[in-house]
């Protein structure tokens, strides 16, 4: 091979890798209904919403929504949202609104991974604790139904 070929070759930016198509789309939506024993206590729904933006990063934003209902002493409805890189599938902002027995909160954090932090909405810092579980208990959430999506 000629020698001006292959140091022409070599400074030649190569092309970036080709993004792996991800296994779902926008709208499309997993339901589940929650066990606890014989009772059945709620349900649970995880959405793929939309692509947006999380600080110029396009990232996919998914939805996970609970609700509670315990014999009428206990009620619980819970949205989760993230805001997670196309790219990398890292999550940059969390929103997280809670209504629990009639009162409403919420929390919307900013996430720096490169720094590991969490910036609240309330400008306290957290740090961002990657090896963490958590446990539902005896609690399962089962399966119920899947609405496959649509690209935009």
């Amino acid at each position: 091979m000629n020698l001006g070929l292959v140091a022409f070759l070599l400074q030649v930016p190569s092309p970036s890798a080709p993004q792996a198509t991800p296994p779902f789309a926008v709208g499309e939506i997993l339901e589940y209904s929650a066990r606890y024993g014989i009772l059945r206590p709620g349900t649970a729904r995880l959405a793929v919403v939309k692509v947006d933006t999380a600080r110029g990063v396009p990232s996919w934003v998914f939805s996970f929504t609970f609700e509670v209902s315990l014999l009428r002493l206990y009620s619980n409805r819970s949205e989760l949202t993230s805001w997670t890189g196309q790219s990398d599938f890292v999550s940059r902002r969390f929103l997280k609104e809670i209504e629990e027995k009639g009162k409403r909160r919420g929390e919307d954090c900013a996430i720096f991974p490169d720094a590991r932090v969490w910036l609240t909405d309330d400008a306290q810092r957290l740090p961002v604790q990657i090896e963490s579980t958590y446990s539902f208990g005896t609690v399962k959430l089962v399966l119920s139904r899947i609405t496959l999506g649509h690209e935009q």
